[in-house]
């Protein structure tokens, strides 16, 4: 399976540079993302890290550590996030998961 980007949940796989160019010709001009919560889907090693950062400045945006292999992670926040654009610079295993509002 490869990286959804039109769907929701937002699926990825690897690592993806802009999340906005790679749905733009797909979807048109697109809005802030408004990211309710955050899945990593059985990361496989201690140490494992997700990370995502805007694109646009470098901040971190999210990042997740494994702390028990082969453990799934759930990540809500109480107020929705609000991304202009997102890339996944890393994700040194499993699946990441971001459901939108």
């Amino acid at each position: 399976m490869a990286n959804l980007l039109t769907h929701n949940p937002i699926v990825i796989e690897g690592v993806l540079a802009s999340y906005k160019a790679g749905v733009t010709a797909q979807l048109g001009t697109l809005s802030t993302l408004r990211i309710e919560s955050i899945y990593w889907l059985q990361p496989n090693l201690v140490g494992d890290v997700a990370l995502i950062v805007d694109p646009q400045n470098g901040n971190e945006l999210f990042r997740a550590r494994c702390e028990v292999a082969g453990q799934s992670q759930y990540f809500t926040f109480r107020k929705p996030r609000l991304w202009r654009d997102f890339s996944m610079v890393q994700l040194d295993s499993g699946r990441i998961y971001i459901y939108t509002v």
